[in-house]
């Protein structure tokens, strides 16, 4: 259970100085969640893909194994402009989504706790603990940016990692797509923003290593790298209308590949080459997956990127210099850039940028030459 359920949000002392009241417990308080067959859930996903459609949100879903860092990274994200005086931009909860179900009452509240707890935690340098949540639900927000550029919906997904590992107990070996999401799949029929999280680590970081830990994240890496298989394979039998689709294999927990104090500016600012260096050498199924992935022919519909939400050590967020907190904040308007202009592009023509974006370094000579090999032999 996170700590969203575990603690109240607020404890109220009441007049007279009397000691405050004992906080009411998570049963008390929670909703419950709801109890549906499979086949109500593919309903309220597709109940879930015309509210949306009605209502003019574009859906940003987020695919990873169990410790990918996808919470993490909507905190990092939704954090970024509540605490940055730089962000220049609003954002707030979105609407209820109008569901006939128990579901849609439920999903709102877990929104509505992550838009306003976890991510005040993470302000305050606390991560949450691995999602365990027994449905998917979306975080409704709307984006209000300045210097005239028009206002987004977008729903962001939050999802139980565990759901996309693979079953090796099962004939299968790839599980099934959530029904929620495979609803919400087949009857959206704008275009959907898909981010793929492949982490550099499973493990922790910033602890000292221990005897096993590199057999134990190469066997953790190589089960996430076959959970993103699994959900491209997904995506690919479920949704129909992929034409304005857009999908982002995002290389996470970039720290651990490069450390922010690097001279050379790898950690902000790699060169692309590296990124899929990484990506291919250590999700080398997911990143066959991806590349052999049918975007629809636009150049822009498929992307690679490095992120880091923030220099983590379990359930801490690590204190930063000036310096280091310059180049994480270029994480997060990166991936904003990439979410406004999906949620833009709904309208045609060539959106902008959410933030002014920098010029990429040049690649090495050794990257160059990499690139090379990959054109002609395919290596």
């Amino acid at each position: 259970m996170s700590r969203m359920e575990e603690e109240p949000l607020f404890e109220v002392t009441p007049p007279g100085g009397r000691p405050p009241l004992p906080p009411p417990t998570a049963e008390e308080t929670a909703v419950a969640a709801p109890t549906e067959s499979r086949d109500d859930q593919e309903e309220a996903g597709r109940q879930l893909a015309q509210q949306m459609q009605e209502l003019g949100y574009h859906p940003v879903v987020i695919f990873g194994s169990t410790s990918s860092g996808k919470t993490t990274l909507l905190c990092s994200l939704l954090s970024y402009i509540r605490k940055d005086a730089g962000a220049g931009a609003e954002i707030s909860l979105g609407e209820e989504f109008a569901l006939s179900s128990e579901y849609g009452r439920w999903a709102h509240e877990k929104a509505a706790a992550f838009f306003f707890r976890a991510v005040h935690e993470h302000i305050n340098e606390r991560t949450q603990a691995a999602t365990r949540t027994q449905f998917p639900f979306f975080i409704p927000v709307v984006l209000q940016p300045g210097k005239g550029r028009p206002a987004v919906k977008i729903a962001l997904l939050e999802s139980n990692g565990e759901w996309y590992n693979p079953d090796t107990g099962s004939d299968r070996y790839f599980q099934k797509m959530r029904a929620e999401i495979a609803g919400l799949l087949r009857s959206f029929g704008g275009g959907v923003s898909f981010l793929h999280l492949a982490p550099v680590t499973q493990l922790e970081q910033y602890r000292e290593s221990q005897d096993g830990d590199r057999e134990k994240n190469e066997k953790l890496r190589g089960a996430a790298d076959l959970a993103l298989v699994g959900c491209i394979n997904s995506y690919r039998d479920i949704r129909a209308l992929k034409h304005h689709d857009r999908h982002l294999l995002l290389v996470t927990k970039w720290d651990d590949h490069v450390a922010p104090q690097d001279p050379s500016n790898r950690f902000s600012e790699p060169a692309l080459l590296e990124v899929k260096e990484v990506a291919r050498t250590k999700y080398p199924l997911a990143y066959a997956a991806f590349a052999n992935l049918n975007a629809g022919g636009d150049n822009h519909a498929k992307q690679i990127l490095q992120y880091c939400s923030g220099l983590i050590s379990g359930r801490q967020i690590l204190g930063r210099d000036a310096e280091v907190e310059a180049q994480l904040r270029r994480y997060p308007r990166t991936l904003w850039n990439w979410i406004y202009r999906g949620a833009l592009s709904q309208n045609g023509g060539s959106p902008p940028p959410l933030y002014d974006e920098p010029r990429p370094p040049a690649p090495t000579l050794r990257q160059r030459l990499a690139a090379l090999l990959e054109r002609v032999f395919g290596v």
